[in-house]
């Protein structure tokens, strides 16, 4: 699926700011905060703000084109929501890493669909591991 058919398919226009900022942030495979956005398409985008690429994220977060992730150090982090995935959050250096695992999913799926929370529907679930690299 190209730029223009995800800003289409989710009820947003097609403009050139948000086009460039849908193509940084999937580029970008590092879960960019806006600063690292901004840097990267400032020079890119006339007339840019940071507010106005704060709009725009949020405008894709609305329509379920991104999440935000809160990361270790407090950042806010974008991510594009391509498919289904998990995060594992390196805590020595602050990576955030995809973590894309179907089984893991699927029970976590039929664990909330046969567990009932009292008054909520549960939408998403996604677990958010923490952890740092073995040292052999």
């Amino acid at each position: 699926m190209n730029i223009q058919e995800i800003l289409s398919r989710a009820g947003l226009k097609v403009t050139h700011q948000r086009a460039l900022v849908l193509e940084a942030l999937i580029r970008r495979k590092n879960h960019p905060c806006v600063e690292e956005l901004y840097a990267d398409l400032k020079m890119q985008v006339h007339g840019l703000s940071k507010a106005t690429l704060y709009n725009i994220l949020e405008q894709f977060y609305e329509k379920g084109i991104v999440e935000k992730i809160s990361t270790i150090d407090g950042k806010l982090r974008y991510d594009f929501k391509d498919q289904p995935h998990h995060h594992i959050h390196n805590i020595e250096t602050g990576q955030i890493i995809d973590f894309y695992d179907e089984t893991l999913s699927n029970i976590l799926k039929e664990y909330f669909n046969t567990k009932q929370i009292n008054n909520y529907e549960i939408i998403d679930v996604k677990v958010e591991i923490k952890g740092k690299p073995i040292k052999m």
